[in-house]
Formats: C-alpha cells, structure tokens, sequence
C-alpha cells in the first residue's frame, strides 16, 4: 500500500483499513475494501483485467463533514491517478458509482446510527 502510506487519507484512517470486512469493534471511521468483480479482457495482441473495486467509508459522525473529507481524500488518491500495480501495467482507475446510506449497527456501546459511502472504482489494467 505505498500509494495509501502518508497521504491524506491515511492520515483519515490511520490503520482502519481493511480488506473485505472490519473487525468486530473497529474504530471509526474507518474504510472496507473488496473487489466486487474481476474480468478477463482480451484484443488480438493484449490481454487486460478489467476489475471493480469498492471502497466503503464508515463514520460514526452526525455530521457528514468526516465521511465527506474521507471521501474526497479517497478520490484525490485513486480517481485518475498514476500508480504502480506490481505485475501489470496501469490503463486507468476512476470512480464509477458513489452510494451514500445511513446503517445501524451494533457496537459496543449498543446500536448507533453510522453513515456508509461505498464507491466503486473501475481498475483496468494491461497484464501482458
């Protein structure tokens, strides 16, 4: 995570970062990532993985100030950035889809209100 090391939105999270799911009892906020999808492309002389990746901001905040400074932090990162993807070579990365939505969910303090903003980012890149 060279790319996420020292920037704005490391600073945001610190360490909540996770793959997939947050452990039980998570600091907020914090940020789940998972790819939703992987898909083989190919043309008659390059093959290309076209992915979607979806990153899902969690805050316990009434106000929606934290999750949105999280969320431009987000795409100043990753929307239309050059970066190194070990073993292939980067083609783009851009937000595609941002839904925003209030949970419930069960912390240990009891149930409390959190705001989710899941964005989507379409990662295509050249693998041979």
């Amino acid at each position: 995570m060279n790319h996420f090391s020292g920037s704005d939105l490391a600073e945001d999270v610190a360490d909540r970062f996770f793959l997939d799911e947050a452990p039980a009892g998570a600091e907020f906020p914090y940020l789940v990532y998972s790819i939703v999808s992987a898909s083989p492309d190919k043309t008659f002389s390059e093959e290309f993985i076209d992915t979607m990746i979806q990153f899902d901001i969690f805050s316990a905040s009434t106000a929606a100030a934290e999750v949105t400074n999280i969320y431009n932090h987000l795409k100043d990162l990753f929307d239309e950035q050059e970066f190194t993807i070990f073993g292939s070579t980067l083609i783009w990365m851009k937000l595609a889809n941002l839904i925003t939505s209030m949970e419930a969910l069960t912390t240990k303090a009891g149930e409390t209100s959190v705001r989710r903003w899941s964005a989507d980012f379409d990662v295509k890149a050249l693998t041979t």
